[in-house]
């Protein structure tokens, strides 16, 4: 038992020092903003829309751009992209949200959350991109820059 509630301890102590909750006192553990925000049905919109479509075309983004030939493709068809890469579909971005109405609703809250001025969803768009979302093998090196 002894060890248990040593384990426990241990496991709340390293989410506070992540920020995950606030230790007001010693052994008195609460909430952050974060947290509490994890329970908004705009945040589980912002996490299924990174699964559903960032974290794709943020794989695909290497392919791409090599098929591009390292240039920036102004001027090319909005039906080229790395997201249609992504995909592996015709048409452009918004043909597809047009066919998929949970990722349309999603890309819609996360609009919302650019907009509205929600902090924590921003917070968590970004945490999520930089540090949990996107495989290690494609952040080398970024963290260091942040």
């Amino acid at each position: 038992m002894t060890i248990l509630i040593a384990f426990e301890e241990r496991l709340v102590r390293n989410l506070a020092s992540n920020s995950l909750i606030s230790n007001a006192s010693p052994h008195q553990y609460g909430l952050t903003d974060f947290t509490r925000s994890l329970a908004d049905p705009l945040q589980h919109s912002v996490i299924r829309y990174l699964y559903d479509v960032n974290i794709p075309v943020f794989e695909a983004m290497p392919a791409y751009i090599a098929e591009e030939g390292y240039k920036n493709p102004m001027g090319r068809s909005v039906n080229r992209t790395a997201f249609t890469k992504a995909k592996e579909l015709e048409g452009s971005f918004f043909d597809w949200l047009r066919h998929n109405p949970g990722p349309e609703k999603d890309f819609g809250m996360c609009m919302k959350v650019n907009t509205c001025g929600c902090v924590e969803g921003k917070r968590l768009l970004m945490y999520s991109i930089m540090y949990r979302a996107i495989p290690a093998r494609m952040t080398h090196g970024m963290r260091s820059i942040l």
